[in-house]
């Protein structure tokens, strides 16, 4: 399977293809990770805020995960430091929602772990191109003032505000990719194909 597809009536995209009866799969990932790569990118090796869009294509028909099916992860990690701040937006249990997981294990403001999901109760769209953004920024360490959006087609599907995402660690995100894992509890029932293009990603979110 070709990892460039030209699809109809769009042009080229990128290709994730899941193939029949696997239950653990990452076909495909566009990523950015390490200190290098941010500091070539970004300028600087890990960052605070992000606001990231692109645009995904689900067939009709398509097997999505019964667990949970990875679309963008943003996280902190240096072998031999402690795991910083995880963002992680998935389509979880057979389509049944969408997701914005929230992780850090000291990130609330007490020091006490972050562990939220936002759910967006409602399943991904199949059959078209669906346009999506993420947009977060991290507190001030030791502050709540850290926030999360999620964009679907241009309108807010999940937010929350006047968050403490990660406490008083001062390290933001060195890690971020799109495209992530397909978790099944057992072999999928039938190859399926998605689409991911138009990746942009912003400092903060463009007015």
């Amino acid at each position: 399977i070709e990892a460039f597809a030209d699809f109809p009536g769009h042009g080229p995209a990128r290709r994730y293809y899941i193939p029949q009866g696997v239950d653990e799969v990452t076909p495909a990932q566009v990523a950015l990770e390490g200190d290098r790569d941010f500091l070539r990118v970004c300028g600087k090796k890990n960052i605070d805020e992000f606001y990231a869009e692109w645009s995904e294509y689900f067939a009709d028909g398509h097997d999505f995960a019964d667990c949970g099916q990875k679309i963008l992860r943003a996280t902190y990690w240096n072998e031999g430091e402690p795991l910083g701040h995880e963002l992680t937006f998935a389509v979880l249990d057979d389509n049944s929602r969408i997701q914005l997981f929230l992780f850090h294990p000291q990130g609330l403001s007490d020091g006490s772990g972050l562990d939220v999901g936002l759910d967006y109760r409602a399943s991904m769209p199949t059959g078209r191109w669906v346009s999506f953004g993420v947009w977060c920024r991290l507190n001030t360490p030791g502050e709540s003032d850290g926030f999360a959006r999620v964009y679907m087609d241009g309108k807010p599907i999940i937010t929350r505000t006047q968050m403490s995402l990660r406490g008083k660690d001062p390290r933001g995100w060195n890690v971020f990719w799109i495209g992530g894992n397909h978790s099944n509890s057992a072999p999928t029932a039938q190859a399926s194909h998605r689409y991911i293009d138009d990746i942009l990603l912003y400092s903060t979110k463009p007015r």
